[in-house]
């Protein structure tokens, strides 16, 4: 998985990076937030009918995680709280992501999954891995279409 999401890093240009991410996850759908703000959108399911129904995973690119270390991003993420935070709380239910996902502008660097919620971003809902960890290539393989139709089946 950390291979794979590794040539996905090194892809310039971002639509091709949430395209390459969206084959790796095994999602139906890749696409802009169409309310133009910097997120991409990407939605799991069985068909393109309960990918169009599923809240989103919004991926954002930030040249500021080429550059930090985890904690440095950390901090750095907690101050993001209107961008992340006014984001979600501006959209429609079916557009609520249920996870950011934002990932560096550069190869190598720091990727970050946070959980949105009502009040402030909080570190507890930051998580923050270095873009070629064991641990962050566990968290992503969770995420895979495959692994989350097992829990829904379960």
């Amino acid at each position: 998985m950390i291979q794979s999401f590794q040539k996905i890093l090194i892809l310039e240009d971002p639509k091709d990076r949430i395209e390459s991410l969206r084959i790796l996850l095994g999602y139906p759908i890749g696409q802009r937030d169409h309310q133009g703000s910097r997120f991409w959108y990407l939605r799991a399911g069985g068909s393109l009918e309960q990918a169009q129904e599923c809240c989103p995973i919004a991926v954002g690119f930030y040249r500021e995680l080429d550059l930090f270390s985890a904690e440095q991003a950390k901090q750095w993420l907690a101050s993001q709280d209107e961008e992340i935070r006014g984001h979600y709380l501006h959209r429609v239910a079916e557009n609520k992501p249920v996870m950011y996902l934002l990932l560096p502008q550069a190869s190598q660097g720091t990727v970050a999954m946070i959980l949105p919620t009502e009040s402030r971003l909080r570190q507890r809902s930051i998580q923050v891995f270095s873009s070629n960890s064991e641990n962050f290539a566990s968290h992503l393989a969770r995420l895979q279409s495959s692994a989350i139709n097992d829990k829904i089946l379960d």
